[in-house]
């Protein structure tokens, strides 16, 4: 974990006022660092989600922002079908030529032990999904180039609707700081979704 600290330097003089010496303290700043840069961060989401011209771009500039933001592989948005059978990515950003995750896949496929939590509501945090138990088979995130993720469910009604998810293509020891903001990122932008959705229906009546 990076450190910030700040240092004061006094110089030591003798009676003829040269400089023999200094003294030199140290203070930790790194939780207020972390706060404003989260701070800086939720301003610009909140602007980005603003101005976004309707629930897709909202839900797509939200993945990009989040992405840049914790140096993510990609970070997606799929929307589970009525059914609660199946899932489907339908917004997503990617670093570089990561392959698109655009598809339509069973949540079955994340395997009991993570599904499980999803659908209770729970975040999911997976370091090495070759060395989680719950991930019986992890070829699929080897291929997906997601060994490393934090799932956070949105929940309406008691059920998941949605999942949002952000991945890296290494493992990853995710801070507890980047699991808040995933969640907040997550929180604001199916909110703002859902009113862009509203305001839409409400025109178009």
């Amino acid at each position: 974990v990076l450190r910030c600290w700040r240092e004061t330097w006094l110089p030591l003089r003798d009676a003829a006022g040269a400089i023999v010496g200094v003294t030199l303290s140290a203070e930790e700043i790194t939780e207020g660092k972390a706060q404003a840069r989260r701070r800086d961060f939720l301003l610009r989401l909140e602007e980005r989600l603003r101005a976004a011209g309707g629930a897709e771009a909202a839900l797509d500039a939200a993945c990009a922002l989040l992405g840049q933001e914790v140096g993510a592989t990609f970070v997606g948005l799929s929307r589970v079908e009525e059914d609660g059978v199946y899932g489907v990515v339908e917004n997503e950003w990617r670093a570089g030529d990561t392959p698109s995750l655009r598809r339509r896949r069973r949540l079955s496929d994340f395997g009991e032990g993570r599904l499980g939590p999803l659908l209770r509501g729970e975040t999911v945090v997976v370091e090495d999904a070759r060395a989680d138990p719950r991930i019986p088979d992890p070829a699929g995130y080897v291929g997906n180039a997601s060994l490393a993720s934090i799932d956070v469910p949105l929940m309406r009604g008691g059920r998941m609707r949605a999942l949002l998810f952000a991945a890296d293509a290494r493992p990853r020891r995710w801070t507890a700081d980047e699991v808040a903001l995933v969640e907040e990122t997550a929180r604001r932008a199916w909110e703002a979704a859902e009113r862009a959705r509203a305001e839409a229906a409400l025109r178009a009546s």
